[in-house]
């Protein structure tokens, strides 16, 4: 049989490869903290050719499905906002270069076009999936290596095979720690459903134990993060969430045990003032907290309703050299460049979690792959004290997150999953009528 290819099916290989090498090898990751990179280049350089295949689609058949164009307007505020940015930046006479680095994952955003004009050609899950296991399988790899042989992870040829991380911090001395080991929250929590789940044999819950425990190695050991801790915190809030909203036995008595422990917790916090908890994340004391305290009352000072532009600094104050415009609290750094229209992105993040409670209710998605999807948006938690909100992964994974929600409410599976059918001569992917709308240029 002769393989045609079709602009749908080079689009969603490249988008599927770009994503794995972006999410699961740390591709372009040193823009999360301001570098331009030859791998962030690349990517930018793979947009013209993306954007190309969704023209030519386009004069081929100028109708994109409602669902989807809806689903769109949110990175397309995003690339307005950015766009924003640059030029309250420019008008406000900011370091050009720091104009170009600060959030410059934001770019991704465009990727979501392409997404949502071939969406049955990319599996969601499994990528995030796969670039959970990716990013799990490097963090456990140096960990063994640095015990081992002594290994420098935060050595020029260690960051050029697994891209940047942080060593030290506070009272977590000799961690290893990326940006996105949020992505390990995909693979332990669809380990744990799995565990829950009935129909498994022995060989596939041994995997899926492994996995679990490895992954909650990783991300409660060995990155040694409070953001990370919180992302975990935050995937199992959501799992249950979505237990209760599907009305599953197991879920509703898990959901009556959150209040009694969450009362517990905080019970615990406030009669012993001195608890590792506390020293944590609330002690200024420790060496990461100092900086974050010292810059709410900088950033909280110096924001405007308009907002400073990216690039924007803080006079007589900067966090690293060459790095002055960026801030380890992402969220009040939103304001303190966008103003106002810094509640865009957290409008668009909280009606993505709310569309994943939704159409888990619905009975649209499933309990394990909405669990998925919000271990998937668990990067909101390291970026409440990481300057990595805005990073290329985080901004890819939000962008794919939307995309299985889309296809979600269609009703409409991914292209493994769909069935072929020989019509014109060639193999075509047949799906449901949906209803569309007509793109008009003028």
């Amino acid at each position: 049989m002769r393989t045609n290819l079709t602009p749908a099916s080079v689009s969603g290989a490249l988008l599927s490869v770009l994503s794995v090498f972006v999410l699961g090898i740390n591709f372009g990751a040193n823009a999360a903290v301001g570098g331009l990179t030859w791998q962030y280049l690349f990517i930018l350089a793979s947009l013209p050719v993306l954007l190309g295949l969704v023209l030519g689609r386009i004069r081929r058949d100028p109708t994109l499905n409602v669902v989807y164009a809806r689903w769109l307007v949110i990175p397309v505020l995003m690339l307005f906002l950015w766009g924003y940015g640059v030029l309250s930046g420019l008008l406000q006479n900011n370091n050009p270069q720091f104009i170009v680095r600060n959030n410059a994952g934001m770019i991704a955003y465009a990727l979501a076009i392409p997404l949502f004009f071939f969406p049955r050609r990319v599996n969601v899950i499994k990528l995030l999936n796969a670039g959970g296991l990716l990013v799990m399988g490097a963090t456990l790899l140096l960990h063994v290596l640095s015990k081992l042989i002594g290994w420098d992870v935060e050595s020029g040829l260690s960051e050029r095979i697994f891209g940047p991380t942080v060593g030290a911090g506070g009272y977590r001395w000799g961690r290893i720690f990326f940006y996105t080991q949020y992505l390990v929250c995909v693979p332990m929590v669809l380990s744990l459903t799995a565990l829950l789940s009935k129909g498994f044999g022995l060989w596939q819950r041994a995997i899926s134990l492994a996995t679990l425990a490895g992954s909650l190695y990783v991300l409660m050991v060995i990155s040694m993060s409070k953001g990370m801790v919180l992302a975990v915190l935050f995937t199992l809030a959501l799992l249950v969430t979505c237990f209760f909203f599907a009305g599953r036995r197991r879920g509703l008595i898990t959901s009556a045990l959150v209040p009694l422990l969450l009362f517990g917790g905080v019970s615990y916090v406030a009669a012993t003032p001195d608890n590792v908890i506390s020293r944590s994340f609330f002690s200024a004391d420790d060496l990461s907290n100092g900086p974050r305290f010292e810059q709410v009352r900088y950033l909280v000072g110096d924001t405007t309703i308009l907002g400073q532009g990216l690039g924007a600094t803080i006079p007589g104050y900067t966090r690293a050299k060459g790095l002055d415009y960026g801030f380890e609290l992402s969220y009040l750094a939103v304001f303190h460049k966008f103003g106002v229209f810094g509640l865009i992105p957290l409008l668009a993040y909280a009606l993505t979690l709310l569309m994943i409670i939704r159409l888990v209710w619905q009975r649209r998605l499933s309990v394990r792959d909405g669990a998925a999807l919000g271990a998937g948006m668990s990067f909101l938690m390291p970026a409440v004290g990481n300057p990595g909100l805005f990073s290329i992964q985080e901004v890819l994974t939000h962008s794919l997150v939307m995309l299985h929600l889309a296809n979600a409410q269609l009703g409409v599976a991914p292209a493994a999953a769909r069935v072929m059918r020989w019509q014109g001569r060639r193999w075509r992917i047949v799906g449901p009528t949906l209803p569309r709308v007509r793109l008009r240029w003028r």
